[in-house]
């Protein structure tokens, strides 16, 4: 299930990278943890460069990766609106006697705390979606301050987590 690749410790782990590359086609494994006693490193080959790690994988956590089959094609063919995270919160506000009243509409929205993407918002996902179109799988969101950052990273967790490229998501917050 894992390469460990081992250097001693006065040699950088990822020096054995190539080396454990070698290892790992041979024995058709995908998980490979770069090491010299006091650095580690877990490289996903499907996945990009390695990563510095704390501590050793568990093999659940190992198991629950193999099982996880993204499909960004899903992701892509999304239809995303400005309602789509409105939708999650009540599905059908736009039956609603006093959503289809414009002069209710904004008290509406307020009382049913419904909150709906700005057109740079929207901007935003749907470059994602291109971005993923055209085979990238990282994405970088610069926006200013009071432009709605946290709203936008719930409409990207919803995309994700509705279209099956993520069965879980870790927000650091400070």
């Amino acid at each position: 299930m894992v390469i460990l690749e081992a250097k001693s410790e006065n040699k950088d782990p990822l020096d054995g990278k190539e080396q454990a590359r070698t290892y790992s086609k041979n024995l058709n494994v995908r998980y490979i943890i770069l090491s010299n006693g006091n650095l580690h490193f877990f490289w996903d080959l499907e996945k990009g460069n390695p990563q510095p790690i704390d501590k050793m994988p568990s093999i659940e956590a190992l198991q629950f990766n193999s099982r996880h089959k993204p499909n960004p094609k899903n992701l892509i063919v999304e239809k995303i609106e400005h309602d789509y995270v409105a939708v999650v919160k009540m599905p059908d506000y736009q039956e609603k006697p006093d959503w289809q009243n414009t002069k209710t509409r904004i008290s509406f929205e307020h009382q049913n705390k419904l909150k709906f993407l700005r057109p740079y918002q929207l901007k935003a996902i749907h470059a994602i979606q291109s971005a993923v179109r055209k085979g990238n799988d990282r994405f970088l969101f610069e926006m200013a301050t009071g432009t709605g950052k946290t709203f936008l990273t719930a409409a990207v967790i919803r995309l994700f987590l509705h279209t099956a490229n993520a069965n879980r998501v870790l927000l650091p917050c400070r």
